[in-house]
């Protein structure tokens, strides 16, 4: 698992410890919690970024006999799958294609817009007073709400603008009730589980306060809908939030285990354990 100390890391060391079929390594590249939730921890792998990491990471793979390798964050997620082949073990992921349209905000929208509601979304270079305000900024590249801003104001508008250099997305302001809906889909990208939570508290970006809430006809569509279309296929979950009109729209769609997927594994479904 790497990068071993992240909290989406911490939730796969907690699903898979206890399993007599595996032998569960941390990964990282810095001394970390990783070593506390992780009982055989490697923490001295260069940054995914550095032009060594691949060669490093593959004498790990090879004198531990690694298998599976699961990502804990979703760039770190990306790039690996993107070298899949060099690194000679299955990364435990969506395919490349999937990959590269969900670490995208606005690629996402893009492919899924003519089948689930999402969210307007507004040219940067035609934003202007005309525009109804508070809009959603946010980041394209990232997850959770690092760097995401609600705007209120024209001048916050205009500085924002000035000092975007295309990595932001902006979109029409969700204001209603917010929900992560946990997900499982078999080789054929059919949806089998899909387990809505409402996200009660968040901080940075991560919901430390959930609760499971009842599966609706609309969120399950919704779901099926995602699996089929992004050819989700294992452990997997998205976002909706509801618009000033009462009316569910995504927000993003993620291919990994979520923080707090531990809610519905200790109801009975152990996502990641099942997508091994």
């Amino acid at each position: 698992v790497f990068p071993s100390g992240s909290e989406v890391s911490i939730e796969v060391s907690r699903a898979l410890k206890q399993s007599k079929d595996i032998n569960l390594i941390g990964l990282g590249s810095v001394p970390d919690y990783g070593e506390v939730a992780f009982e055989n921890n490697i923490s001295t792998l260069p940054f995914f970024t550095d032009s060594n990491f691949i060669s490093c990471l593959n004498e790990v793979v090879k004198t531990y006999k690694i298998t599976f390798l699961i990502p804990g964050m979703d760039e770190v997620a990306y790039f690996l799958k993107l070298n899949e082949k060099e690194i000679g073990c299955e990364i435990v992921y969506a395919s490349v294609e999937t990959a590269d349209v969900i670490r995208r905000k606005s690629s996402t929208y893009a492919v899924l817009k003519d089948y689930v509601s999402t969210p307007d979304v507004y040219d940067k270079d035609n934003l202007n007073e005309s525009v109804s305000l508070p809009i959603f900024c946010k980041p394209d590249i990232g997850y959770g709400s690092r760097g995401a801003k609600i705007v209120k104001t024209v001048a916050q508008l205009n500085q924002i603008i000035k000092e975007d250099t295309d990595a932001n997305v902006y979109t029409e302001y969700l204001p209603g009730e917010e929900l992560t809906v946990d997900c499982f889909s078999n080789n054929n990208s059919e949806l089998l589980f899909a387990g809505p939570r409402k996200r009660e508290r968040i901080r940075m970006g991560i919901s430390v306060s959930t609760r499971p809430v009842e599966l609706t006809d609309e969120v399950n569509v919704v779901a099926s809908v995602i699996s089929k279309k992004l050819s989700m296929v294992g452990c997997w979950f998205f976002q909706i939030k509801r618009s000033k009109t009462g009316e569910f729209k995504l927000m993003e769609v993620a291919s990994r285990v979520s923080g707090s997927m531990a809610t519905y594994r200790l109801l009975g479904v152990n996502f990641i354990l099942l997508d091994i």
